[in-house]
């Protein structure tokens, strides 16, 4: 668990079920130096990175198959399924910042997310876990379990790219 303020960021410890002890970053430099020193790196190399990047996948995507709008749990899916077929360009495309759509939060704002038979074979596929709870039906602990493992499945091929933050 992290709590952070201005000053000092505390890292609490589970030990056993119960609470351990609770350590600034300062006191844990010796053991965990990778997390207190970072590369020196200058912001306008990080904007030069970003900023072309961008701008190539959008001149890239410019020219493109199919553009999925919404990257929801159904435009996830679809640009998941045609992710298998690297001939064809995809370009997903959703307003908000993050996607996923409501997902995250699972239905009726609850995080379970109920998938209806035989949907659950997709579940099997990407590889998301789930309680067989009813010969219907089954329920993944969480819907971010969902959208986070089919989102990243999706955009590690290289047909597929995602513009966020991007209204249609």
């Amino acid at each position: 668990m992290l709590a952070a303020s201005r000053r000092t960021i505390c890292c609490t410890q589970a030990y056993g079920g119960r609470l351990g002890s609770t350590r600034t970053l300062a006191t844990l430099n010796g053991r965990m130096p990778e997390f207190t020193r970072f590369a020196p790196i200058r912001e306008s190399e990080v904007s030069r990175e970003m900023t072309t990047r961008y701008m190539k996948d959008l001149y890239d995507f410019a020219d493109t198959d199919i553009v999925i709008t919404g990257a929801g749990s159904a435009g996830l899916s679809a640009a998941y399924e045609l992710s298998k077929h690297p001939d064809v360009k995809v370009a997903l495309i959703d307003q908000g910042v993050s996607p996923g759509g409501g997902a995250w939060l699972g239905g009726q704002l609850f995080s379970s997310m109920v998938v209806r038979k035989p949907a659950h074979l997709f579940l099997d596929e990407i590889g998301v876990e789930y309680d067989d709870a009813s010969p219907n039906y089954v329920v993944v602990k969480h819907a971010a379990l969902f959208t986070s493992t089919i989102m990243a499945k999706a955009l590690a091929r290289p047909n597929i790219k995602l513009f966020n933050a991007t209204a249609v």
